[in-house]
């Protein structure tokens, strides 16, 4: 079973009109490049994921373990960690719309 996702941030509620005249409301979402940090293997966890980061941050507003965290994985800090399980994209690659 494949999962379809999306990683983004509500903007806020508008409204869609179809040529009906009906009136739909609909969130509007801010979604941005996603970047793999952690491909999770089986041999480790029990399961296969792959783990996306999103969003910046200050270096400022990460507590010590997540500044390790991100250092170790030698890449930028995100906002938001979101895992997804059956990785399809390597370690590092840039997921986007």
């Amino acid at each position: 079973m494949s999962e379809i996702a999306l990683i983004g941030k509500k903007i806020g509620m508008t409204r869609e009109f179809y040529k009906t005249g009906q009136l739909v409301p609909v969130t509007v979402l801010k979604v941005e490049k996603a970047r793999v940090i952690q491909v999770i293997d089986e041999e480790k966890r029990g399961y296969k994921a792959v783990q996306l980061g999103y969003g910046k941050i200050k270096n400022s507003k990460l507590t010590k373990a997540m500044k390790g965290f991100f250092a170790k994985k030698n890449t930028e800090a995100k906002k938001k960690l979101k895992e997804y399980r059956r990785p399809k994209k390597p370690f590092g690659q840039v997921v986007s719309m």
